[in-house]
């Protein structure tokens, strides 16, 4: 099994922590959703199906209303945010251990990896990538559901709607979010494990490893054009990889800029001299599996595979 091979395997397992941590997080939304359903039945019964903004704003009760949807939203928001933070921390030492095993496979050399310390794993997560930390990130979005929600319920409210629309308006509000939260979990987890990837060949590097690292684009329809022509692009460790969507960077998921890194899948390995590459996976687009095939670009993939 070649080092390429073991770092592709890599890349499947830390996907799947991706998608463990996406199934918490869509289950505290669901959660979360309930709550703020039951708030608005409890309204109705006791206003009635003709209950108006004029009625709910006297004696405080739409403030009341508005303080307790928005504690479910901060409790669910901030269970979202452990998750994320302990899952993106796991990560980062499966994906730098994977990466030390591989190197350390691959040269037969004992290269003395170890798990990093959680601190330093937390800032590597918090540095900001795109402009935001992610703490940063995810307090604007847990303001934005919460600024949404309380919009429409008042937009609901002034134009007399019942149960059945008010409750339709909310949970749209609550799928987009989630979607949103997604959409963070990906590229923060992608993000992350190219990160401490990245680590782990320099800690090989300043061990005389001799190698450079090569831009691995998912072989797939959905890979943008950008990342398209990167693929197999091979720089010097310490080097900066340029998109010509505008971003530059150390590794796919930091080349901070959105329209490279969010959603992003490509994958960062490693090319030590005499150990070239000679198979990777790609998606078969008619089944929808992955297969092992020789080695080839993506363009010549393309070429062969998509008509």
């Amino acid at each position: 099994m070649s080092l390429n091979d073991d770092l592709q395997r890599a890349d499947k397992y830390l996907r799947g922590l991706e998608d463990e941590t996406v199934k918490e997080i869509i289950k505290a939304y669901n959660e979360a959703l309930k709550q703020v359903k039951a708030e608005l039945t409890a309204m109705y019964q006791r206003f009635g199906e003709g209950v108006t903004h004029i009625d709910m704003a006297k004696f405080g009760r739409l403030q009341k209303l508005e303080r307790e949807i928005s504690a479910i939203l901060i409790s669910a928001t901030g269970k979202n945010a452990r998750t994320l933070m302990r899952s993106l921390v796991e990560i980062y030492d499966e994906s730098l251990l994977y990466t030390g095993f591989a190197v350390e496979r691959e040269t037969q050399m004992k290269l003395a990896y170890t798990r990093v310390n959680q601190n330093v794993v937390i800032a590597a997560i918090q540095n900001p990538v795109s402009g935001l930390t992610l703490a940063h990130t995810l307090r604007k979005n847990r303001q934005e559901i919460i600024s949404r929600i309380q919009r429409e319920i008042t937009q609901g409210l002034i134009l007399g709607e019942g149960y059945k629309k008010m409750s339709k308006r909310i949970t749209e509000a609550f799928n987009g979010d989630a979607v949103k939260a997604v959409r963070v979990v990906s590229t923060e987890a992608h993000r992350v494990a190219m990160h401490a990837r990245l680590d782990g060949i320099k800690h090989a590097a300043s061990k005389g490893v001799q190698m450079v690292k090569v831009w691995d684009a998912s072989l797939d329809s959905k890979t943008r054009p950008a990342h398209q022509k990167l693929d197999g692009k091979k720089i010097p460790i310490d080097a900066d990889f340029e998109s010509s969507a505008g971003g530059k960077g150390p590794a796919p998921g930091s080349m901070r800029k959105a329209a490279d890194d969010v959603n992003c899948r490509c994958s960062i390995r490693t090319e030590i001299q005499g150990y070239e590459a000679h198979i990777r996976r790609a998606r078969n687009e008619q089944t929808g599996r992955t297969e092992v095939i020789p080695y080839t670009t993506y363009e010549e993939w393309k070429k062969n595979r998509i008509s």
